[in-house]
């Protein structure tokens, strides 16, 4: 006797049940993405904090190292911006780095600015900002010779690049007519060569950025410094207060600290014309 096998007969998935379970994904996954989009803009916010804070950290470490060797006199000042126009509540200070003022006119009265400059116990003059530095010649110890460097065409002048603002530069310039008291050794006043003789390209013995550009990523630096309440010209300084901003490539503020940076030397505040 022959056995019968009974089949079902297969049915396919229509056109119709196809969009139907397309729409039901496409609303799935919004209501997902919906719930891990601000999961993730929390995410990248904390991660940028969290950089931020980093390079904080770093700049006012390499401030710390680079003040405990200032020496003899320290001095605070504002530099303009391109329109000419001073940092909001620094005031303007007539002594800027580019020498234009006269002797005898006092520095900034708020006794705050966003460029930090002292004697170095080695002999040399430091001067700290975010607010760049421009491109440079590099000069020997007496000011005017230049250090020079090979390429293929012979020897020629050492320039280095101009740092833009938002980075830490530092400079160093060699001082000159150096006025230490009789009897006490107290370093009183000092200048240095801001630009050649002919008084258009600037120099500096040495311009460097501690940290390159790309360890900011993105992000820019403004650094605040100020004496001590009640330290006035000539007074004793024993420490500087530093306050490092963070900021996006939006200019929001991103991270802020603030730290005293500690003398290990005997110096005291200057607000007299350096820079020649």
């Amino acid at each position: 006797m022959k056995r019968m096998r009974l089949h079902k007969k297969s049915k396919g998935t229509t056109i119709a049940e196809m969009m139907a379970a397309s729409m039901m994904f496409m609303i799935l996954l919004a209501i997902v993405g919906g719930a891990l989009s601000p999961a993730y803009a929390i995410f990248r916010r904390n991660l940028a904090m969290q950089r931020a804070d980093i390079i904080a950290d770093n700049i006012l470490r390499e401030l710390r190292g680079c003040m405990r060797e200032a020496y003899g006199l320290v001095k605070i000042y504002s530099i303009p911006n391109e329109s000419g126009e001073f940092p909001p509540n620094l005031g303007a200070n007539q002594t800027n780095l580019d020498g234009s003022s006269s002797e005898g006119v006092s520095g900034s009265a708020s006794g705050k600015g966003n460029v930090l400059e002292f004697m170095h116990k080695d002999g040399y003059v430091f001067v700290v900002t975010a607010d760049g530095a421009p491109q440079s010649a590099m000069k020997y110890d007496d000011g005017i010779s230049p250090i020079r460097t090979a390429d293929e065409t012979g020897l020629i002048d050492k320039i280095v690049d101009e740092i833009p603002k938002g980075i830490m530069s530092v400079r160093r310039y060699s001082e000159k007519d150096k006025i230490v008291a009789a009897g006490t050794g107290i370093l009183e006043s000092y200048s240095y060569n801001y630009t050649e003789t002919s008084g258009i390209q600037p120099i500096a013995r040495d311009m460097y950025a501690p940290f390159p550009d790309d360890y900011y990523m993105d992000m820019k630096v403004s650094i605040t410094f100020s004496f001590p309440d009640g330290v006035n010209e000539g007074n004793d300084v024993k420490y500087v207060e530093a306050a490092v901003t963070v900021s996006n490539k939006d200019g929001r503020p991103v991270a802020a600290e603030t730290a005293y940076l500690d003398l290990r030397y005997v110096a005291k505040r200057t607000d007299k014309v350096t820079a020649k």
